[in-house]
């Protein structure tokens, strides 16, 4: 046993480790020969030269995202080729593509004539497109996500290839240029992109739904992604471009089926993103109101309720007992009693009488002072006994009662 231990830690001949190498190294020079080869170059990932036929190819579900502050201030040092191409129309386009795919200026110039194909306007002019592989559209926008766009930055991040046999890159960023659309149109007060253009938004009633709870609007979990409106508007807008193309129709699977678009919602669609729509004077002044309103009403008439102006003339009430300076308040009796109601003259049996019984009501008032400011003492009678009177402070004898 000891012999076999021996043999089997003793170090090998320096010819045979020198056999073994050798025998290694053609292996190692023909995997990196392949990989030097032109073959292997020509399989490395390209940019897509966009179809307007495959705007229909979309199969699964579209899953977006929007992309963060955070993942924007990653993309900005991502390293990068393009810039800004002009269509054929004359738009400006800019369009930016991942270092991941060979250079190819051509291509790019195909993207921005893609979307100038789409129905637009001249928001086309402010987005900013950025195309890259699938795995590393992920790592912006998250696991899950196969797009994202950003607001703020009017920025698209979206494949530059197609995420799968199911499903193209062109439905994918029409998808997103739908989100962009909304964004760049005033659906006052509200958000267009969370509840969509305002003429569609109208026609789909989607306030009304959103208060009934049947969507939600900016939702972006699981359970509630699909009741989003501003999703289902930018589906629609994937739609109408498929119908003005003569582009066969893909399923519907992305949002709720209650979201598909009739021929007035796409006809609606296209005016909202040919003709802006802009409220009038009153209008704002009412929305610029409504900043004011809290959005709960606990009365649950689902109207909103302006916020009363505080009133400059009435004098703020002070705290019962004690002062700032620590003392008692000697003028909280006085400012309540203030606030006695004095009737009004009755309209019937006016004359001596009447008068008279009206002076009386004035001189009694008939709102009992606070308990805090009445103090009861009892003094001797004319006619002997003790006789219960009610004095107020400050205002000693304002009122009395007659005794028992």
């Amino acid at each position: 046993m000891g012999a076999s231990l021996e043999r089997m830690i003793r170090p090998q001949p320096f010819s045979t480790r020198l056999r073994l190498m050798c025998g290694g190294l053609p292996v190692l020079v023909a995997a990196a020969a392949l990989a030097a080869s032109p073959s292997a170059a020509a399989t490395r990932e390209s940019l897509k030269t966009p179809l307007l036929a495959d705007i229909g190819a979309a199969a699964t579900p579209i899953t977006d995202s929007i992309l963060s502050k955070r993942a924007t201030r990653s993309l900005a040092a991502a390293a990068s080729w393009g810039g800004t191409f002009t269509t054929s129309a004359g738009d400006q386009v800019s369009i930016h593509v991942s270092d991941s795919y060979p250079v190819d200026n051509t291509r790019a110039q195909r993207w921005a004539d893609f979307l100038g194909s789409l129905v637009h306007g001249s928001e086309i002019s402010t987005v900013q497109v950025y195309l890259a592989p699938l795995d590393e559209v992920q790592q912006y926008c998250g696991q899950d996500a196969l797009a994202c766009y950003n607001p703020t930055n009017k920025l698209l991040v979206a494949p530059g290839d197609d995420p799968s046999s199911e499903l193209s890159a062109e439905a994918v960023v029409t998808h997103e240029y739908g989100h962009h659309v909304a964004n760049s149109r005033n659906d006052a007060p509200w958000l267009a992109i969370d509840y969509g253009t305002k003429r569609w938004a109208s026609y789909v009633q989607v306030c009304s739904k959103a208060q009934a709870g049947q969507l939600f609007p900016g939702a972006e979990s699981d359970s509630r992604y699909q009741l989003n409106p501003g999703e289902g508007f930018a589906e629609s807008y994937r739609v109408l471009n498929q119908h003005r193309l003569g582009v066969p129709e893909s399923p519907w699977q992305v949002v709720s089926q209650s979201l598909y678009p009739d021929a007035t919602a796409l006809s609606l669609i296209q005016q909202d993103v040919l003709t802006h729509w802009t409220e009038d004077a009153d209008a704002q002044r009412r929305h610029a109101a409504r900043r004011d309103v809290p959005r709960h009403d606990p009365r649950g008439e689902g109207r909103a309720r302006r916020r009363q102006p505080r009133d400059e003339h009435r004098r703020p009430r002070r705290a019962r007992g004690r002062d700032r300076d620590g003392g008692a308040d000697a003028d909280d009796d006085r400012l309540r009693i203030a606030h006695v109601r004095r009737p009004t003259e009755p309209r019937e049996g006016r004359g001596a009488d009447a008068r008279g019984r009206f002076q009386g009501l004035v001189q009694r008032p008939t709102r009992t002072p606070p308990r805090s400011a009445q103090a009861r003492a009892r003094r001797p009678s004319p006619r002997g006994g003790a006789q219960g009177a009610l004095f107020t402070n400050p205002l000693q004898g304002f009122s009395s009662i007659p005794p028992r």
